[in-house]
């Protein structure tokens, strides 16, 4: 009886590991989307600053372009939330 239970509980146990690391077929497009997005914008971020630079911006101004990146990138969704739902209730 006890190697029925042994065997039972390794049966469950790699049931759960199956669903625990199968792939998620749904994703796969989203997943690559994202993938190739993240992979061409790494690509072009180096050659950014000498871009900035040659256009004739200074260290300091560069600087601050990337330190309002971040902010920008959190604060932008919500606030073009806020303003499709104002422009909304204008045209109603």
């Amino acid at each position: 009886m006890s190697e029925d239970t042994a065997t039972d509980m390794e049966a469950n146990t790699e049931e759960k590991k199956k669903k625990w690391f199968g792939i998620n077929k749904n994703l796969i497009m989203l997943k690559l989307t994202l993938f190739f997005l993240y992979g061409a914008t790494s690509s072009l971020v180096p050659y950014l600053t000498i871009h900035m630079q040659s256009i004739g911006l200074t260290m300091e101004q560069i600087a601050l372009i990337y330190l309002s990146l971040p902010f920008t990138t959190f604060l932008a969704p919500q606030q073009l939330v806020i303003w499709l739902i104002n422009s909304a209730d204008i045209n109603q």
